[in-house]
């Protein structure tokens, strides 16, 4: 009897790959959700950067590093300390920029060493955004 029991457990935790579409063990997998400010348009000068981070995985996530570009510029990354329960979200600061004005922009955010380690999926990482425009300013004749 106890020589069918391994392979018994081997094949219900292939099932349960196949069925779920995921690893049957715990995964550590955070990723880029949005961009949460500053909001298009966006007023001309230094704003800061915040970014939504979401835990994708079954681990709780207590650090992470957010590495982000405006208009292929890298920028100084991000460090993340705190928690993140499996399936939520939560805001990250990434820095401060100085937005002209008449110019249009492009954010580049991507996560990287949930937990100190590997990420399990690194599909859900990176986020391009859509473009960011900045408002109007001085003075205009109609």
């Amino acid at each position: 009897m106890r020589k069918f029991l391994i392979p018994l457990t081997a094949l219900c935790l292939q099932m349960a790959f196949i069925l779920t579409g995921s690893n049957a063990f715990a995964q550590t997998d955070v990723g880029t959700l949005s961009v949460l400010e500053p909001s298009s348009p966006i007023c001309a000068g230094t704003q800061t950067v915040k970014a939504i981070i979401r835990n994708y995985g079954a681990v709780d996530i207590t650090s992470a590093t957010i590495g982000w570009e405006v208009n292929g510029a890298s920028q100084s990354a991000a460090s993340y300390s705190g928690l993140i329960p499996a399936g939520t979200n939560d805001t990250v600061t990434l820095g401060t920029f100085m937005f002209s004005s008449s110019t249009t922009y492009i954010f580049k955010i991507y996560t990287s060493a949930p937990n100190g380690g590997a990420d399990a999926n690194a599909a859900n990482d990176t986020l391009t955004s859509g473009v960011f425009a900045t408002s109007l300013s001085g003075t205009y004749t109609i």
